[in-house]
C-alpha cells in the first residue's frame, strides 16, 4: 500500500458531474479517446495562449521605445517565479526540520529569485546552465530514496538533497556574478518574456478550465513513480516534435540575419503550427499513462478508474494556475535566454532553435512532475509498498 504521505487522497474537481471518480473493477484496456481528448485540449489552449503571447510580444516591440521599464517588470516577475519555485521545492523536498535544512531552503529561495530575475530581464545564460546541472544532480540524489528502508535512510537522502541544492544555489549565484555581462544579447529579450508571461497565464487558465471537457487521465491513479515513468515515456515524442516544429519550421520563417522578425504577420503561422507539439505531448503522456495502468506499473489506487468521464467546464483553480504559470514562465525564460544568446553568437535561427528547443523540451516535458514535487510528492520506496 502506498503511504498516505506520498500518495494523497484525490480531491474531486468542483464540477456538476455526479458520478463518482472511484469505482470498483475499473477497465484497464487502453483507449484512444482519452489521449485524443488531451491532444485536442492541449492544442486549443496552446493555440490561444501562443497567439496572445505573440500579440503582446509584437505589440511591445512595435510600440515601446525604451525597453528598460519592460525589463524591470519581467525581471521582477522572474524573481518572484524563481523564489516561489525555490521555496516550494526546497521546503517540500528538503524540509525545514533542522537549522541546516532551513538554511538550505532560504538559500534555494534566494538563488531562485536572483537567477529568475537575471534570466527573465537580461537573458543571462550562465544561471540557466548551472540550474540545469543542479536540478539534475538533486534529482539523481533523490532517486536513492527508492532503496531507503526506514526514516533514517530518508533523512540521509533529504540531507544529501539539501547539500546538492545548496551547492547548486552557490554555483548559480557565482554564475550570476561572473557573467560575461552580455546584457544585450537580444534587444527584445524583455519583450519575448513579457509575451511568454501572457502565454503562460493564458495556457494554464485554459488547461485548468477545460481539463474535464471530454475523457481525461486521472494522474492521481498513479504513484509518483508511475508519473515519472509516464513522463519519461513521453519525452522522446515531445522533444522530437518541439525541435522539428518550433526549432526547424519556425526558423524557416525568420529572415536569417542578426535580428529576428518581431512582426505579428510574419510569426503568426509558425506560432499557430507550434501548438501541434503540445498536442503530441498530451497524446503521448496520456497513452503512456494508460499503458502503465494496464500493466499495473506504478499504480497508486488499484480501484480508481484511470480515465475520468466528461464533466464539462470547471471553475479555474487560482493557486494552481499561478503555480503552474510560474513553472512554465521560468522554464520558457531559460529557453529564450539560450536562444537569444546563440543568435548573438552568429548561429542561424534554425541552429539556435534546435539547440534551445532540445534543452527546453526535456524540462518542459516534466513540468507536471515539478508541480507534483512542489506539492510534497516524491519517490515511493520499497519500505512503503506492501509485499
Amino acid at each position: 500500500m502506498i503511504s498516505s504521505q506520498l500518495s494523497r487522497d484525490f480531491v474531486p474537481d468542483s464540477t456538476t458531474h455526479s458520478e463518482p471518480d472511484i469505482i470498483h473493477g475499473p477497465s484497464r484496456t487502453p483507449s484512444v479517446y482519452a489521449p485524443a481528448a488531451h491532444a485536442a485540449r492541449d492544442f486549443a489552449g496552446q493555440l490561444v495562449g501562443r497567439v496572445a503571447g505573440l500579440a503582446i510580444y509584437a505589440g511591445t516591440c512595435s510600440l515601446v521605445k525604451r525597453m528598460l521599464p519592460v525589463s524591470i517588470y519581467v525581471g521582477v516577475v522572474g524573481a518572484i517565479s524563481g523564489a516561489a519555485l525555490g521555496h516550494m521545492l526546497s521546503s517540500q523536498q528538503i524540509g525545514t526540520t533542522t537549522p541546516a535544512r532551513v538554511i538550505g531552503s532560504v538559500a534555494c529561495t534566494l538563488g531562485g529569485a536572483i537567477a529568475g530575475g537575471a534570466i527573465a530581464a537580461a537573458g543571462t545564460t550562465q544561471p540557466v546552465i548551472t540550474l540545469a546541472v543542479g536540478c539534475t544532480l538533486t534529482a539523481a540524489v533523490s532517486v536513492m530514496r527508492l532503496w531507503s528502508r526506514d526514516s533514517e535512510d530518508d533523512d540521509t537522502v533529504d540531507d544529501l538533497k539539501g547539500i546538492a541544492a545548496f551547492m547548486g544555489t552557490a554555483a548559480t549565484l557565482t554564475a550570476v556574478c561572473v557573467t560575461d555581462h552580455d546584457w544585450h544579447a537580444s534587444k527584445d529579450i524583455a519583450a519575448r518574456n513579457l509575451g511568454m508571461l501572457g502565454e503562460s497565464l493564458t495556457v494554464e487558465f485554459f488547461k485548468s478550465t477545460l481539463e474535464r471537457c471530454g475523457p481525461s487521465i486521472d494522474r492521481q491513479a498513479l504513484s509518483f513513480n508511475g508519473k515519472v515513468l509516464s513522463s519519461l515515456a513521453g519525452t522522446l515524442p515531445y522533444v522530437a516534435a518541439t525541435v522539428f516544429i518550433n526549432g526547424v519550421i519556425a526558423g524557416l520563417f525568420q529572415p536569417g540575419g542578426t535580428d529576428d522578425s518581431h512582426l505579428f504577420g510574419d510569426l503568426l503561422l509558425p506560432t499557430m503550427i507550434g501548438a501541434l507539439a503540445n498536442a503530441v505531448r498530451g497524446f503521448a503522456n496520456a497513452s503512456a499513462s494508460e499503458c502503465l495502468y494496464e500493466w499495473n506499473i506504478g499504480t497508486a489506487h488499484p480501484q480508481r478508474d484511470l480515465v475520468r468521464p466528461h464533466a464539462g467546464v470547471k471553475k479555474p483553480e487560482g493557486d494552481r494556475i499561478l503555480t503552474k504559470t510560474a513553472i512554465r514562465f521560468f522554464i520558457s525564460s531559460c529557453r529564450n535566454a539560450v536562444y537569444t544568446k546563440l543568435r548573438s553568437k552568429g548561429l542561424t535561427p534554425i541552429q539556435a532553435g534546435i539547440i534551445a528547443q532540445s534543452i527546453y523540451g526535456f524540462f518542459a516535458q516534466h513540468r507536471d512532475l515539478i508541480f507534483d514535487l512542489m506539492q510534497g510528492e516524491g519517490w515511493v520506496s520499497t519500505a512503503e509498498t506492501c509485499t
